[in-house]
């Protein structure tokens, strides 16, 4: 869901005005040295088992294991709103991988709509967020398609390997092969794939890997896409409003420091816990029957540790979330399978040229579609739109 852009961008929105263009320079502020941020004593603050070091694989399993189910019960509690009948039209559960350290690691799956006469649909979900991104999205889809919403390794309720990685394409080939292995466990032989945000990016390159495994793939608000130049990175900084800018100053401290939002969070004293909460709760704009359901599940994700996150340091580049590697520069000629991307208008702040000029130069088979009154967040402000738009294609 993208949790990081929304609630900075709201919390720069409310302070704006108090800081003023001088006082901008005040976010120097925000660097502490490593002694503050280790000392503090955030109440919210939660054993993170890759910072403990004595500790053995086997100690930091069980305690991911048990953080875990507090989770599960919060994630049941938001599904209770997704329409569907929990308890009979939905599964939850854990489809274990391989791994070569021979750490239990696994994919947390939401599946509905279960009939093998339909075809497969499984849906990736972007940055900082899990398969609870397409909650409103799950029942009109299982109208047409047996469904799939995975967590992706590291994020949400699958597994939390140590993040090692570095430069982008190990992380790709991490994901990629990872959906692949998911793919085989659950012996699914072809499916459409569909990826939202950051979920768009590693769809992409699931699609060049394994074409013969797709009917289609869909790019909801991709990130990734456009080959941006360091000239056009500068000229959009230029341009942008104050707010923008104060934006682009805290998130390239974030950037630099590799700060995910599980440690900003429950670790440092940049934003105090109930800020951050209070200000993506506010963001949803849930029904009240729904507030207290998603703020529980929100609080228990954001104290899990910190892993998959950190990809986006890996693939993407600050400010605009630009690919190391764009997919743009990366289908043509290669991609086999028709591709359909669909962004929103101005407020979707996903760069979408790349996407444009692929299907108007006909470099890939398939089609460009823009709402102009949606933004970045299809698959939460519009999800039955979005879902009518899917199952059209």
């Amino acid at each position: 869901m993208d949790q990081v852009y929304f609630v900075f961008n709201q919390f720069i929105l409310n302070f704006k005005n108090y800081l003023g263009d001088k006082k901008a320079q005040c976010f120097q502020v925000l660097p502490q040295s490593n002694d503050e941020i280790s000392n503090s004593n955030n109440s919210n603050a939660i054993a993170d088992p890759s910072s403990q070091v004595s500790m053995t694989k086997k100690q930091r399993h069980e305690l991911q294991k048990s953080l875990h189910e507090i989770a599960r019960d919060c994630e049941r509690q938001v599904l209770h709103h997704s329409g569907l009948d929990i308890s009979k039209d939905l599964e939850s559960f854990d489809v274990t991988l391989k791994n070569e350290d021979d750490d239990e690691q696994w994919i947390h799956t939401l599946a509905c709509g279960k009939d093998p006469q339909k075809p497969k649909l499984v849906l990736v979900h972007g940055f900082a967020a899990s398969s609870l991104s397409y909650y409103k999205m799950l029942m009109p889809l299982s109208q047409k398609y047996e469904v799939y919403a995975i967590d992706l390794p590291g994020m949400g309720l699958s597994s939390k390997p140590e993040w090692n990685f570095q430069g982008p394409e190990p992380v790709i080939n991490f994901f990629v092969d990872s959906i692949e292995q998911w793919r085989t466990k659950m012996n699914i032989e072809k499916f459409t794939l569909v990826g939202h945000s950051l979920g768009g990016y590693i769809s992409g390159n699931y699609a060049l890997a394994h074409p013969d495994r797709l009917d289609k793939v869909v790019l909801l608000s991709s990130a990734g896409v456009t080959k941006q130049t360091d000239e056009d990175i500068r000229r959009h900084m230029e341009t942008s409003p104050l707010h923008y800018k104060l934006w682009f100053k805290v998130f390239d401290y974030i950037w630099t420091n590799q700060l995910t939002f599980n440690k900003l969070y429950s670790e440092t004293k940049i934003l105090p816990a109930e800020l951050i909460m209070r200000q993506y709760m506010k963001m949803l704009k849930l029904p009240s029957e729904e507030y207290e359901s998603w703020s529980q599940y929100m609080d228990k994700m954001l104290k899990l540790p910190e892993s998959g996150e950190k990809a986006v340091f890996n693939m993407l580049q600050f400010p605009r979330c630009n690919a190391f590697l764009p997919l743009e520069q990366l289908f043509p000629g290669r991609l086999k399978v028709p591709v359909h991307f669909c962004y929103g208008g101005q407020l979707d702040w996903m760069c979408s040229d790349g996407a444009k000029k692929l299907i108007q130069n006909k470099q890939v088979e398939g089609t460009y579609t823009q709402f102009d009154h949606f933004d970045h967040q299809f698959t939460f402000f519009n999800p039955q739109e979005t879902a009518q738009y899917i199952l059209n294609l």
